[in-house]
This record gives structure tokens, C-alpha cells and sequence, in this order.
């Protein structure tokens, strides 16, 4: 909520910005890459929420449960673990179509060439 989505926002922005300032331009140009891009992002951004308010949510009911300790192992395995690897397979995509000057966090290639 802090670092990636914001940074997808104002990348997405930053495109949005593009098309419109190429369509004030000449009027009748091409923008449907950028269009492309916008949407999914969007898409992208909205799924991430969704799963961070879904991961917030079962994280307190794990926390919750603490007192019972095999109840909030249980918890967190099945539907913590779940949701957060639900949320990795949306922060890759958006990895792979953020630029690097906006993401938040080095990339995969970053850590494995830049080290």
C-alpha cells in the first residue's frame, strides 16, 4: 500500500500524461499502446488492493488467534501464505511493465546482474 501502489499510480499517470500531451499534439495519433498499458495497470492496482485489504483482513484474524497457537499456524499456512502469493504473481506482472525508474524496489534483474 505504501511503496507499490503508489509508484504503479504514478507510473500509470506518466503514460496517461504521454497520451494525452501525443493527442493534443496531432489529434488523430496512435495512443493505443499507451491506452494498453494504462488499462492494465489499473486492472493490476485494483487486484493488489483488493488482495491487501483480503490480506489485512486474515492476517488480524490470524493474530487474533494467537493464543491458540496451531489454530494461527493454521491460519496464516492456509490463508495468509495464500493470499500473499497471490498478491507476488500481481507485483511480478506490474514488475514487468512499471519502468525501473518507478519501482519501488530493485528488480529481479537488478539484484542478480547489479550485485
Amino acid at each position: 500500500k505504501k511503496d507499490i501502489i503508489p509508484s504503479v499510480l504514478e507510473y500509470t499517470k506518466s503514460i496517461a500524461d504521454v497520451a494525452m500531451s501525443k493527442r493534443n499534439f496531432i489529434a488523430e495519433i496512435d495512443t493505443s499502446v499507451e491506452c494498453e498499458m494504462v488499462t492494465k495497470l489499473n486492472e493490476l492496482t485494483g487486484e493488489l488492493d483488493n488482495l491487501s485489504k483480503i490480506l489485512e483482513i486474515n492476517t488480524n484474524e490470524a493474530k487474533a488467534n494467537l493464543h491458540e497457537p496451531k489454530k494461527a499456524a493454521e491460519l496464516y499456512h492456509n490463508k495468509v501464505l495464500k493470499i500473499m502469493e497471490d498478491a507476488r504473481v500481481v507485483i511480478n506482472q506490474m514488475e514487468t511493465i512499471v519502468s525501473s525508474d518507478f519501482w519501488p524496489y530493485p528488480t529481479y534483474s537488478e539484484l542478480l546482474f547489479n550485485v
